[in-house]
């Protein structure tokens, strides 16, 4: 019996062909400003399903913080959201957050959402699951709607963990056997799991469709990796032909599940692209998935980019300290957007990124240029993070538009500014990335401005040497001799001797010795000349 027909015995060509994450891959605009609350019917349930009896239990340590009965007073109390948000132990942080869902100017719902998102990710259903039966019809759709993503994502963190294994000597027949038995029913239990969570997280909008589309893209490769490592009979493993046949078998039934884990995972980054979050696990784990199924096509490529480092972030009020340490969704809610142009405020919300809504009331505001050198500064981070051109484009426009030419311009500024412009008219997303391979569009590219930079004796000089080098090193073209590499392994060299950080120099100097070796591996290659 082949190996394709052991996986239909199992169910598990039927579960990978089904298109559990549709709804998903057909993506529609988002909206850009935080949905309005509807009225809802008050029978209307809004609970979420019990979850699948294969999604693991959640650990003893998952206890939700009793509430306070002390009441919490007029307006939102920055200080005491601030001192809980600055604490580094989750338990101890949910314990101080847990009073302040009385606060009666919050959004319902949303204390409660935020306790949710910084305990960790496996505990998150038992905190938000009993909220939403009681309080679910009352709540804003995207509060709601983060709310059941985040407890989706923990139910999803819960699958596909402990796969059975078969001890002692495994030939054909016991192979067989617990492929057939104990496996078969973990492999049909865990996909059926999969497939159903995901379709309800696939009915969300916003911030909780991408938690989910991240989880779900997660958990499928961990799937994916379970199978993989399921012990192989004697007669299999000892054969390197057979072992070839067996994965290759393999690999063609997962493969429609590996598609879907990438798919989870540019869904997911879209919908936190779209909110500006800078970082965070999830953000980590999208790109780490991807970085991991299609090597050729980086979804990291920019992150070896030397961008100088943002001012310290400014010590002061609740407010500053809230904008510095508050995950980007909850934002909007908290925080008085009347501030944006105050330079404090704008470099506080920088350090974990700028809502869309905030960017919306930015592109519209005359921002001095300091507030706008910071706010494209934030851009290109979103565009390195997520492969976004718009980002670029707008980062590159805002530090091109001084009063006068170079005026209230910083080395730094211009720096920005010739990153932002050399990369502006590369793929629109990660998803456009993937879709193009390993080759960038001709536009990418155009160092001339990093490279006057580098010509100059601005204290920059040598990191736009760099970059200069490194950008070009992504956009080779189809055809070389290897005097394009050469040329690089040139400008990385050069590099090299203009940096002033130790460590900026050794990665200069792998990156030329990088080039190099490119260099004379093509020449090794070409064919020799034919002689006159």
């Amino acid at each position: 019996m082949t190996l394709l027909a052991i996986l239909a015995v199992v169910g598990l060509s039927g579960c990978a062909g089904a298109p559990p994450r549709a709804a998903l891959a057909s993506e529609s605009p988002p909206p850009t400003e935080p949905v309005p609350a509807t009225s809802v019917p008050p029978e209307e349930d809004f609970s979420l399903p019990p979850a699948d009896s294969a999604v693991a239990p959640a650990p003893a340590e998952c206890k939700i913080s009793p509430l306070s009965s002390e009441p919490c007073g007029a307006g939102v109390p920055l200080e005491k959201l601030a001192d809980a948000l600055e604490l580094s132990d989750w338990a101890a942080r949910d314990r101080a957050l847990a009073p302040l869902e009385s606060c009666e100017d919050i959004e319902p719902g949303l204390v409660r959402t935020l306790r949710v998102d910084l305990v960790p990710n496996f505990c998150a259903d038992v905190w938000a699951e009993g909220y939403l039966a009681q309080q679910g019809a009352s709540l804003r759709i995207d509060v709601r709607d983060a709310l059941s993503g985040l407890a989706l994502s923990a139910r999803l963190s819960r699958l596909a963990l402990s796969v059975p294994v078969l001890e002692g000597e495994v030939n054909r027949e016991r192979f067989l056997e617990f492929f057939r038995g104990q496996l078969g029913r973990w492999i049909v239990e865990q996909a059926r799991a999969l497939y159903a969570t995901a379709k309800l997280g696939a009915q969300l909008q916003g911030y909780g469709r991408g938690v989910v589309a991240v989880a779900a893209g997660v958990a499928d490769m961990r799937f994916v990796e379970a199978i993989r490592t399921a012990p192989l009979p004697v007669e299999i493993a000892s054969d390197e032909e057979l072992r070839d046949v067996y994965f290759g078998q393999l690999d063609q039934a997962l493969g429609p599940i590996k598609t879907r884990g990438r798919d989870g995972a540019l869904v997911g980054l879209r919908r936190l692209a779209e909110t500006g979050s800078l970082g965070g696990a999830r953000v980590v784990a999208a790109r780490a998935l991807l970085s991991t199924l299609y090597g050729g096509r980086r979804i990291d490529a920019l992150d070896e980019l030397l961008l100088p480092e943002l001012p310290e972030s400014p010590s002061g009020d609740a407010m500053l300290r809230v904008a510095e340490h508050l995950p980007v969704f909850y934002s909007p809610f908290l925080l008085d957007p009347s501030h944006l142009e105050d330079e404090p405020f704008l470099r506080a919300l920088s350090a974990k990124g700028i809502p869309s809504v905030f960017r919306k009331r930015l592109d519209r505001m005359a921002l001095p240029y300091a507030a706008r050198d910071l706010y494209a500064r934030v851009l290109l981070r979103l565009g390195q993070t997520y492969w976004l051109s718009a980002d670029f484009t707008r980062a590159a426009s805002l530090l091109s538009a001084a009063p006068t030419p170079g005026a209230g311009t910083t080395p730094q500024a211009q720096l920005v500014g010739a990153v932002a412009t050399a990369l502006q008219h590369g793929p629109k997303d990660a998803a456009d990335m993937m879709v193009r391979g390993p080759l960038l569009p001709d536009g990418v590219g155009n160092v001339a401005e990093l490279d006057r930079i580098a010509k100059s004796k601005s204290p920059v000089a040598g990191l736009a040497a760099y970059n200069a080098a490194y950008i070009l090193s992504l956009v080779p073209p189809v055809t070389d001799d290897g005097g394009y590499w050469s040329d690089v392994a040139r400008r990385f060299k050069k590099a090299v001797s203009m940096l002033k950080q130790p460590k900026h120099k050794a990665l200069a100097r792998r990156r030329a010795e990088s080039a190099r070796a490119t260099a004379t591996a093509i020449r090794r290659r070409a064919p020799p000349k034919r002689l006159q």
